[in-house]
């Protein structure tokens, strides 16, 4: 009954997840915005079930947005940093030292951007995009995943009695 629980919820958080990321592709300027907010939902099965229900969610959420969407820069942005980045929150946070934790973020912020522009750029061939490999954008990807991570602690703290409350 657990496992039947787990694949529902996931299967309706995934889809969810998607609708976000179907607003961002059609509203391109929450295109940034929407990967982040589908991402929560891997954050509270991450939280809820563990890490192998929110990498099958993250999964399931990554292909079907790419297969779906028409706009795939969302999609990008959800698959490179997005839904990937609750989920590496999740683990750092269990560290004991906050420099490693904060390093491992940062680290984890700048090569997932790389990894971003890479990809877009030289195997899907996606032009017009705003990205490039300069001093000030891995500036703003660091403090973007500062604000992220506070803003993804502090709905923790708020919200983390429901986010952890599991059914029997």
């Amino acid at each position: 009954m657990k496992k039947t629980r787990i694949v529902a919820e996931c299967g309706v958080l995934s889809a969810l997840s998607i609708i976000i990321l179907l607003l961002g592709a059609v509203f391109e300027p929450l295109d940034l915005s929407c990967a982040f907010i589908a991402g929560l939902a891997v954050l509270t099965v991450r939280l809820r079930w563990g890490r192998k229900s929110a990498l099958l969610l993250y999964s399931c959420t990554a292909v079907l947005s790419f297969l779906l969407l028409h706009n795939k820069l969302p999609v990008f942005l959800y698959i490179f940093y997005g839904g990937l980045f609750p989920i590496v929150k999740a683990e750092a946070d269990l560290l004991t030292n906050a420099v490693i934790r904060w390093v491992l973020k940062i680290a984890f912020g700048c090569l997932a951007y790389t990894a971003l522009i890479f990809v877009s750029l030289n195997i899907f061939g996606i032009k017009g995009m705003d990205f490039t490999y300069s001093i000030p954008a891995y500036l703003a990807v660091i403090g973007v995943t500062f604000c992220v991570d506070v803003a993804v602690s502090m709905l923790i703290g708020q919200f983390g009695r429901v986010i952890l409350r599991k059914r029997k």
